[in-house]
């Protein structure tokens, strides 16, 4: 018994370690590729053997939504391009993983989680900020003139900051929901004494979030430090009833005045019209089932000027009427078991898909069986 208990620590450690260190250090390697591997690899072998029942039907369900989206790899060009979506396998090995850690201890390894991750996020951005990038050129300190989207380029985790910015997003949202949930006096694995270490937590993660320059992040951190207040507060529940008319006015005099200079906020509706397109045109297999993996624009040749950068459109193309049931029922899932408070996590992820694209990140997965686990457990299990 002892060695299971040690052994699902040692895992819960892996993965977490794993995912906070999402960062290159050379080689195009991750320690996320080596660890998670490792972590997935021994705890599948350990599920096969015994399930751990609590969390049986999301563990099979990701699974389930794992095998859909690797058969779609499968049959795209090439394999090899599309194995993100091997980080789906961090929902059912992360449910089943910490779902035997006893909760008294879980919220120390979701603080090396968190340390861990703003260690990685330092390095990415003293990176990014040294290696701006125009047009695929470094910029050298001579011409550097601190390009907007030369600060974006050159990221160390992923593809460009915005992704960041997602990350650092869903990781503050998770916490929002720890705090609500410590408010609400529900039996988790925190207390009020926590409180001080997750506003740090809050605050240090905001500033990697701001400097990932994704506006689109920023925005919608706006917003869901709003709902949180709304949620907690009496007082601002009636001064935002006061505030809120005045805001959305300012708000469309910004964006009246801003819309027709932002290129990347003009594309969405190119994007919105290019679905429509595909809808209009695709065939009931398609849309039934989706598409593979590859580039929408070798798949379907009706597409004029921008396409894919939501999740919305990924989902559709990619994974179909089936693919896209089975991603949102696994995201509705924390819900039936947390509540309220999983509502933070849930409006960030629709309200940042409108502009963003990021439906096979590896926090997502790790993220929503944390939920099941962290709100979901009673302090003396």
């Amino acid at each position: 018994m002892s060695f299971k208990v040690n052994l699902s620590h040692l895992l819960l450690f892996l993965l977490l370690v794993g995912s906070a260190l999402y960062i290159d250090i050379g080689f195009q390697l991750k320690p996320y590729f080596v660890l998670a591997f490792l972590a997935m690899m021994t705890c599948l072998v350990s599920i096969l053997n015994t399930l751990y029942i609590k969390h049986a039907l999301f563990s099979i369900l990701s699974f389930i939504l794992f095998v859909y989206f690797l058969y779609k790899a499968y049959e795209s060009s090439s394999l090899f391009d599309h194995l993100y979506v091997f980080n789906i396998l961090l929902a059912p090995v992360v449910a089943q993983v910490s779902g035997r850690v006893e909760a008294r201890r879980l919220k120390y390894y979701l603080y090396i989680y968190i340390a861990l991750t703003l260690v990685a996020f330092t390095a990415e951005l003293l990176y990014r900020l040294t290696h701006p990038v125009v047009g695929g050129q470094l910029l050298s300190w001579d011409d550097y003139r601190m390009s907007f989207y030369a600060l974006k380029i050159s990221s160390l985790m992923y593809s460009n900051s915005n992704g960041i910015g997602m990350h650092a997003l869903i990781t503050i949202c998770f916490i929002f929901s720890i705090k609500y949930s410590i408010r609400s006096g529900e039996a988790i694995p925190f207390s009020s004494k926590d409180h001080a270490s997750l506003n740090f937590s809050i605050l240090l993660t905001t500033f990697f979030l701001i400097f990932s320059f994704s506006r689109a992040a920023m925005l919608v951190l706006v917003f869901v430090i709003a709902l949180y207040g709304f949620m907690v507060s009496k007082r601002f529940r009636l001064l935002s009833y006061v505030l809120l008319p005045v805001v959305m006015i300012l708000l469309y005099q910004f964006y009246k005045s801003y819309i027709k200079m932002d290129g990347s906020f003009l594309t969405k509706f190119e994007i919105s019209i290019n679905l429509l397109n595909y809808f209009s045109e695709a065939s009931f297999l398609q849309l039934f089932l989706g598409n593979n993996l590859d580039d929408p624009k070798l798949i379907f040749d009706g597409f004029s000027g921008y396409y894919g950068h939501t999740h919305y459109f990924d989902l559709a193309f990619k994974g179909g009427l089936v693919g896209s049931f089975l991603y949102l029922f696994l995201l509705l899932m924390p819900f039936f078991k947390c509540g309220k408070s999983y509502t933070f996590f849930f409006v960030a992820f629709f309200l940042l898909g409108l502009s963003n694209i990021r439906i096979f990140g590896h926090y997502i997965f790790l993220i929503l069986p944390m939920y099941l686990v962290y709100l979901g457990k009673k302090n003396g299990d």
